[in-house]
């Protein structure tokens, strides 16, 4: 979906992305992603997805390539198809642990875009935050949330649990949505 996007909207002049106050207590920040993070944003893709690549014949370092290369793929699409979108670091004080990619100029819909942590800070709640601060976000604007999840990704248990449910396969993903319209009628 594309949209006529005022200059005010863009990311590079929206730099107010709320972290949610108990991740705030515990020291997690944001920041607009720099070409400092390449590194640290490779690495975590690569992470992501080594156990997909475990069984292959191929070798640590061939394995790595392969991966750094998609990475660099996956990162050249959101910047192609998400122009208008946040990209952010998640810190642990100093620390990169993680990135949270949102789109909020679309006129209807905020895109969760890409969510993800390194793996030793992986259910620790640190998402689920994210996502509730995202479901107050659209509440507050009238916009629901979309988002693309691999079908066999563990994380669509987590979208289903906090209220998103499937719109359309488009495989290997799944098209997700959370309409606070939807939250209204189940609370009636």
């Amino acid at each position: 979906m594309t949209s006529a996007r005022a200059p005010e909207e863009s990311a590079a002049s929206r730099r107010d992305f709320p972290v949610p106050p108990e991740l705030a207590k515990r020291g997690i920040a944001l920041r607009l992603q720099s070409p400092d993070d390449e590194q640290m944003q490779r690495d975590l893709f690569v992470q992501s997805r080594w156990a997909e690549f475990a069984q292959l014949p191929w070798d640590d370092v061939a394995k790595y390539r392969f991966l750094a290369h998609q990475s660099g793929l996956q990162q050249q699409h959101y910047t192609t198809h998400y122009k208008g979108a946040e990209f952010y670091t998640v810190l642990d004080g100093q620390e990169p642990i993680g990135r949270l990619y949102v789109d909020r100029v679309a006129p209807a819909e905020i895109r969760l875009v890409d969510i993800i942590f390194v793996e030793h800070r992986r259910g620790q709640g640190i998402g689920t935050a994210f996502i509730l601060m995202l479901q107050d976000l659209a509440r507050a604007t009238g916009k629901f949330i979309g988002l693309h999840v691999e079908e066999n990704n563990p994380a669509r248990r987590l979208y289903t649990r906090l209220g998103f449910r499937d719109v359309e396969p488009r495989p290997p993903y799944i098209y997700m949505i959370w309409d606070p319209a939807d939250q209204e009628k189940v609370a009636l």
